[in-house]
């Protein structure tokens, strides 16, 4: 994967090789395609990189296509209904998420009051928060260390601790398997 603002494909010297269109350096995939076609490449072809990896540039991990299959060839598809988005593939399109059941469903901490699936109500929130807090100072465990182990930030945890923000379920669960962490033989 290249870094944010940084071109990915590799430029190499070529003054005079089939590809290089008289300049001195090119990008090196597009002088193998020129290589692999006998000719120039014109400005409307593209070259796809079959395994995704954009510094393989060799002859069987590349094809020209024009704009409209290389777009075909990266497309995404929703796995509930198959329709064409755009992106990330693993999860469903904004429609299918729209049909999906959202109806609320009692709290799993004290089976009171009804939140959205996934979630606790605001009262359960405030006492987990408190037991974290009440435990992390019992194993004297800094806030910095919890929060480090449970993969959240330390200001997130001042703000569930000091009961600004609500602390959802799955945060709370992080947060008891970072103070008791499960050892499996």
């Amino acid at each position: 994967m290249s870094k944010p603002g940084v071109c990915p494909y590799r430029l190499i010297y070529c003054r005079g090789e089939l590809g290089s269109k008289g300049k001195d350096i090119a990008y090196e995939h597009r002088l193998v395609a020129a290589r692999m076609l006998g000719r120039e490449l014109r400005r409307d072809e593209y070259i796809h990189h079959v395994n995704g990896d954009k510094n393989d540039n060799r002859p069987e991990n590349i094809i020209v296509c024009s704009c409209k299959e290389h777009m075909e060839l990266h497309a995404r598809y929703c796995p509930d209904c198959g329709k064409k988005f755009r992106g990330n593939s693993s999860k469903p399109c904004s429609t299918c998420v729209h049909k999906r059941d959202h109806s609320p469903v009692p709290c799993p901490l004290c089976g009171g009051t009804p939140v959205r699936r996934g979630g606790i109500c605001l009262h359960c929130s405030f006492m987990a928060a408190e037991r974290v807090l009440r435990t992390r100072q019992i194993l004297g465990v800094s806030q910095h260390d919890l929060a480090e182990r449970a993969g959240i930030l330390a200001s997130g945890l001042c703000r569930y601790e000091r009961k600004i923000k609500p602390i959802s379920l799955n945060i709370y669960r992080r947060l008891l398997n970072a103070l008791f962490p499960v050892y499996s033989p």
